[in-house]
Order: C-alpha cells, then structure tokens, then sequence
C-alpha cells in the first residue's frame, strides 16, 4: 500500500510580471470580474484552492506569484480547459 500518494494534490505555482503599477492595477480589475465567472467552473474541475500573492522586492516592483491547488493531476488538467 502507498500511502504517500493516496491525498496526493497537485499545485501550481506561476509568476507573472508586469511592465507598470498601471498594468498591475489593470490586471487586478479584470480578474476581480473575470474570477466570479471562472472561479465556479474551476471548483467543478476539482480545483482546491487559488491564491495571488503580490511580490514587493527590489528586483521586481511588479509580480505575482500565481498558487493554484487541485485535488490530482486529473483535476488539474480538467482545469487546464478552463
């Protein structure tokens, strides 16, 4: 019996950069609209959790990190239609 993998979850992490605060506030304004149409179909295909970090550093003013959790890689590739 493998019990490593039996509540195995699959997540996603992206980073996504933008070229301005402007880009950045524009961004938030459209997913804040977009997300309540997604955000359902997504639970559908069995994702967990989702989460945008906002990254302040020197390197980068304007970041994301994008945390996406699915409950398998099945779930996640259902989700990858999405």
């Amino acid at each position: 019996r493998n019990f490593i993998t039996k509540d195995l979850k699959l997540v996603n992490m992206t980073t996504q950069d933008f070229a301005s605060a402007k880009d950045m506030e524009l961004f938030e304004h459209r997913w804040e609209k977009m997300s309540k149409g997604y955000y359902p179909l997504l639970r559908k295909g069995e994702m967990i959790r989702h989460s945008n970090l906002k990254v302040c550093n020197k390197i980068s003013e304007h970041k994301y990190v994008h945390i996406v959790e699915y409950k398998s890689k099945e779930s996640f590739e259902k989700c990858q239609n999405i």
